[in-house]
């Protein structure tokens, strides 16, 4: 695609930009009558500009003169309000019936903050749909029987605690969604068995989620699902509980193009209600019909139609390594090592500190190295190769470390303890919180400012033969030349 229409998707999409055309001069293509004062966004997913490119060589961006536009609305720099046209004219060249302007009769600015009642409204209803769903999940999960180790059945409402507590929805321009905080809306006590506990609630979590879908999205084609979920966020009271949550996760995101996952443990009591389950998951709609199309997309004006129009970038794409690697962790369930969104945001699954040889934590070779420390290098490391992993045709799209937007690092209560003097392991009021942090701090710059110790191309095997191990890294540049 030419960097003409590079330029003008980086505009539109980037920058959110409402524009109309205000004049046109390129007939047959662009007429004044039928298209004066349309949106340039409509007509570029309509294929009209693609079109007129391929026809008669028309610059997409209209850089040839062929049209002119004004712009209604840019919300990075209009913070206050959008401009409206209430009446216009069309002027067509006494010349050229093919040339003519939009004549700009009446105008007001419209307030940001009236444009934003009916999205208030929809997030008003958004909330009020969570809310209903919650509680009508609630209902399901409180007449359910739990089933005692013995196989007898018991009354639910005997070991659930009734706690509503409604998901946080934010949805974004382009089909993007953000989902959080899905939790159960029942809560099992302390009389069930912690791991039975934490499966119903889990089974509680995606029922909630698949109704969400199903109830937020109506009008979507095809219907979103969980297959257009790119990246979850899984919370676990206890590690212990993960095997059995396992099993049930394979089966409601099933194993073939898998969201991106990170799951961690964060301990007994810290998730809302006392609960052992909790869910925060991005979503790209239209995203999984895309991955999982032979390349006919709807007639109807959906995210899916427009991602097959957009020849500027991939709406989506998985990176699944299911095997054995030298360069990344196999994935332990059903999950991507990373989601890439619009051939530019990449979503990272959570990595540790695996070998990815041998799929055994690293161990330090040094008494005065903790092996918190080494797994935090190693899943830096782990990290840097999935992202030069990623390519598109020999095109490097994953990048470097250092051009992360943003990462979490969890410590172990392990690695606590490892500071703490021998005769102060039960003395937590004087724990090292500061130390601990900033050793942390320090392993994650060096590993950022090296991209942990991976050279850019040796992965997908675009940069040049491989060079000495004991040089660092950081000397080379980005294609694995030495500075």
């Amino acid at each position: 695609m030419s960097s003409q229409r590079s330029l003008l998707d980086s505009i539109l999409d980037d920058g959110e930009i409402e524009a109309i055309l205000v004049r046109v001069a390129c007939p047959p293509g662009l007429m004044p009558y039928r298209h004066l004062g349309k949106s340039l966004r409509d007509l570029r997913h309509k294929g009209l500009l693609d079109h007129l490119k391929d026809k008669w060589g028309m610059h997409p961006a209209g850089e040839g003169g062929e049209y002119e536009t004004m712009v209604l609305d840019c919300p990075q720099l209009f913070k206050r309000g959008r401009l409206v046209m209430d009446e216009t004219e069309i002027i067509c060249d006494s010349n050229d019936d093919g040339v003519g302007i939009l004549k700009i009769v009446n105008w007001r600015v419209e307030k940001k903050n009236d444009i934003d009642e009916s999205t208030n409204n929809d997030a008003n209803e958004r909330t009020l749909i969570c809310c209903q769903i919650t509680e009508r999940v609630q209902a399901t999960n409180s007449s359910l029987p739990s089933t005692s180790d013995d196989g007898r059945a018991e009354n639910a409402t005997k070991c659930f605690l009734q706690s509503m507590h409604a998901p946080n929805v934010q949805m974004m321009r382009g089909g993007l969604c953000h989902i959080s905080a899905i939790l159960s809306p029942v809560s099992c006590n302390e009389e069930t068995n912690e791991a039975d506990a934490a499966v119903r609630e889990f089974l509680a979590v995606t029922q909630m989620l698949q109704q969400l879908l199903a109830n937020l999205f109506l009008g979507d084609v095809p219907k979103t699902s969980s297959h257009d979920i790119l990246y979850v966020h899984l919370y676990l009271s206890e590690m212990s509980h993960f095997a059995k949550i396992n099993q049930h996760y394979v089966q409601f995101f099933g194993t073939h193009l898998p969201p991106s996952r990170a799951c961690v443990a964060v301990g007994k009591g810290a998730l809302p209600g006392g609960r052992r389950v909790m869910m925060d998951c991005i979503l790209q709609r239209g995203s999984g019909g895309y991955l999982r199309s032979d390349g006919d997309s709807p007639d109807s004006d959906s995210y899916l139609n427009q991602a097959f129009q957009n020849k500027h970038h991939l709406l989506r794409k998985c990176l699944h390594v299911q095997s054995i690697s030298h360069w990344a962790p196999v994935c332990i369930g059903p999950y991507s090592q990373a989601n890439t969104l619009r051939s530019a945001l990449v979503f990272l699954a959570g990595m540790i500190g695996l070998v990815p040889e041998s799929m055994r934590f690293i161990e330090p070779t040094s008494s005065e190295v903790s092996s918190w420390e080494v797994q935090l290098c190693q899943s830096w490391k782990n990290a840097a190769a999935v992202l030069d992993g990623l390519d598109d045709g020999g095109r490097l799209m994953g990048g470097k470390l250092e051009d992360s937007l943003g990462a979490l690092v969890y410590v172990s209560q392990t690695a606590l303890e490892s500071l703490l003097d021998v005769d102060d392991t039960d003395n937590y009021e004087s724990v090292p919180w500061k130390r601990l942090w900033s050793r942390a701090d320090i392993i994650s710059r060096e590993s950022l400012s090296c991209n942990g110790g991976i050279v850019m191309g040796i992965v997908d095997g675009s940069a040049p033969d491989a060079q000495p191990s004991d040089v660092d890294p950081s000397l080379y540049d980005e294609d694995g030349v030495l500075y």
